[in-house]
């Protein structure tokens, strides 16, 4: 309950960001620190790092408005674990190179192209990782329009490459917009203001229908400055008419219209955002917010997470049941940290969770006191992924998770479970 509890303050501040209501966003954020300081386990792993991605949290926050006494807070915070946990210097470097690449003068820019290089093979969490990538694109792009060099193509390809395959696990509307935005940007360079504008327009209007109102704000501005750019750029083509062939061999922005058409449009099932929004709006005009008001989605190649605690892999067949749902055509993979985990806890988690369609929880006395596990669904929950829990005895389910359907196991009888199961699965993913 405190977990949930922490993680619903966080996501309420991360609406309101989108919403451009950023003092209403640190407000929320901070309650969260609060509250997960107050709450939840102490000196632990997984506390710190959910301390960490607040502090980032509102050091993206703190960043729109120049709130620079809480840029200084959060970064002294993150410094302080990164002194804690080694790894966590990975993050510290990472709110430093967003705060220096907001600054006007060139040579903070240079500094956070910098460090968004180092930290890029630094894989940790995917979702950092997409954010370090775009961000070190738009440097690389402001680097060629004042150096020409033609080295700098080639390290923008590579990058491309890596943002078009990093955005198969970023399925959000903000990812489909990033991408919109950043493949306006190359049309751009590659002197087509008007597929720019096209595509930014698009842009904006997804975002514009989906209330984001912080983006829109920003793409209004970019998009009112393309005309502007496309004038320098012929100014740089004149000077380097060599860098403006390998730009038109290269057809930059083509590397990401896979990532665009296949993965984010055609794909693209999860509206999670979207429904969020709705609802705050709901509610703020005193509407209450119904489970049958929520759009049911068709999700295919359905991904699933399973969640239970160590002690009950042989107690549920996890390993069994995870062998047996993978040979079902409709199920893509099926992920266990026992058989899928290479690294820590806290990174399998962050590779999966947010490309899981469907989590199985397996509930027991052993999973409730389990941190992981406590972590796991919360995450889970708080992501809006359909959580199906799995059960002995109905008071091992988590209180928040009681009312969804779950399954009862049957240790009796392994091909009713998997039968069942394969089933629920589908109900909760094709809606």
């Amino acid at each position: 309950m405190t977990h949930s509890y922490c993680y619903a303050l966080r996501n309420i501040g991360w609406i309101y960001y989108y919403k451009n209501k950023i003092k209403k966003s640190i407000e929320y954020y901070r309650e969260a620190v609060e509250a997960h300081k107050s709450l939840c386990e102490w000196n632990n792993t997984i506390f710190d790092y959910d301390l960490i991605m607040f502090n980032l949290l509102l050091i993206l926050s703190a960043i729109e408005i120049d709130d620079n006494q809480q840029i200084e807070i959060s970064m002294e915070e993150l410094s302080r674990f990164a002194r804690k946990w080694p790894w966590i210097d990975y993050f510290r470097k990472f709110g430093k190179a967003l705060i220096l690449k907001n600054k006007q003068r060139a040579k903070y820019r240079f500094q956070a192209q910098q460090i968004f290089e180092e930290i890029l093979e630094e894989k940790f969490d995917y979702q950092i990782e997409f954010m370090v990538q775009v961000n070190l694109c738009d440097l690389l792009l402001e680097e060629l329009k004042y150096s020409g060099d033609e080295e700098i193509l080639l390290e923008i390809q590579g990058l491309l490459n890596r943002i078009s395959n990093l955005a198969n696990n970023q399925r959000s509307i903000t990812t489909l917009v990033t991408l919109y935005s950043l493949q306006a940007k190359l049309a751009l360079v590659e002197g087509n203001a008007e597929l720019s504008n096209e595509l930014m327009t698009k842009a904006l209007t997804i975002a514009e229908s989906k209330g984001l109102d912080l983006i829109s704000i920003k793409l209004k501005t970019q998009q009112n400055q393309i005309f502007n750019q496309l004038e320098e750029w012929k100014t740089i083509f004149i000077q380097n008419s060599k860098l403006q062939e390998r730009i038109d061999i290269l057809n930059l922005k083509e590397y990401i219209t896979e990532a665009i058409s296949e993965v984010l449009e055609d794909k693209f099932k999860i509206k999670e955002l979207e429904l969020r929004i709705r609802d705050m709006e709901l509610q703020e005009k005193g509407i209450p917010v119904s489970a049958a008001t929520q759009e049911e989605v068709k999700i295919e190649n359905v991904l699933v997470f399973i969640s239970y605690a160590t002690k009950d892999a042989e107690l549920f067949k996890v390993k069994e049941i995870a062998k047996t749902l993978n040979t079902y055509g409709d199920i893509k993979e099926v992920l266990h940290w026992q058989e899928d985990m290479k690294d820590n806890i806290i990174k399998y988690m962050n590779d999966n969770l947010g490309r899981c369609n469907i989590m199985l929880l397996f509930c027991s006395p052993n999973a409730l006191i389990s941190k992981p596990v406590e972590k796991e669904w919360t995450a889970a929950d708080s992501m809006g992924k359909p959580i199906i829990p799995i059960f002995l005895k109905s008071d091992h389910i988590p209180p928040l998770l009681k009312s969804r359907l779950g399954l009862e196991y049957d240790s009796f009888d392994f091909q009713k479970n998997i039968h069942d199961l394969h089933d629920l699965i589908l109900k909760k993913c094709s809606g």
